[in-house]
């Protein structure tokens, strides 16, 4: 059993997944572990969905390397 939204399917989004940090000290003792790809990995997603927004519109089956047209859709 897996929780998602309504009308989505998380478990098949791994980008929108949160992360889980395991430690056998107490609980809220061990320092939080950052993961150094989280920001890169953050925008490239943004950037695809943005592109298959402007495909499903105003691109009308196009993708665009263009970001300043994607901003409107990020």
């Amino acid at each position: 059993w897996v929780w998602s939204p309504q009308g989505e399917v998380a478990m098949h989004l791994p980008e929108r997944w949160g992360m889980l940090q395991f430690a056998s000290g107490a609980v809220n003792a061990t320092p939080l572990t950052y993961n150094r790809q989280w920001t890169v990995r953050a925008v490239a997603v943004a950037v695809y969905y943005a592109n298959r927004a402007w495909h499903q519109g105003p691109g009308k089956g196009s993708f665009t390397d263009d970001v300043a047209l994607l901003a409107a859709f990020a």
